[in-house]
């Protein structure tokens, strides 16, 4: 499975599209390489805006994508799923209800940022403990939260 992070969406749903972007998402990047070693992850940035060209890089172990100058992140997500010779392989993982919805249309899944980390949080919970119903817990969140300085 192949997970792309709507990276500026994530940074949005947590309220820190006011902080400096490129210190806001060297934390996300950060959070999720060390949250994240066993999963195919890549995360999007828009770079619409600017008059870059498309660029690709690597934090630790994510694949970091900034969409080219008139390319939405949304829109290269769609791409990728759009033109994936294995769409089911793919989840985009955003709490944009609207690419969600645009990308299962190929097939591909979609995750909100919650569903995700209770993901996470299920698979790192060893077998000889309980997992917590609500999955993304009270401790999970305060984690969360510090991390991000809120």
């Amino acid at each position: 499975m192949i997970y792309y992070i709507d990276g500026y969406n994530f940074l949005f749903t947590q309220g820190r599209e006011q902080d400096p972007f490129e210190c806001a998402r060297e934390e996300v990047l950060e959070y999720f390489s060390e949250k994240i070693s066993d999963q195919k992850l890549i995360v999007t940035f828009d770079a619409h805006n600017s008059h870059g060209q498309f660029s690709r890089t690597f934090y630790k172990n994510i694949e970091v994508i900034y969409s080219a100058h008139d390319q939405t992140a949304d829109d290269f997500l769609i791409d990728q799923v759009r033109f994936s010779k294995k769409p089911d392989d793919i989840t985009v993982v955003s709490n944009d209800k609207k690419l969600i919805k645009e990308i299962k249309t190929f097939r591909a899944h979609g995750l909100s940022f919650e569903r995700f980390f209770q993901k996470l949080n299920k698979k790192k919970t060893p077998p000889s403990e309980k997992p917590n119903p609500g999955g993304f817990g009270s401790h999970q969140m305060a984690e969360y939260l510090k991390k991000f300085k809120f």
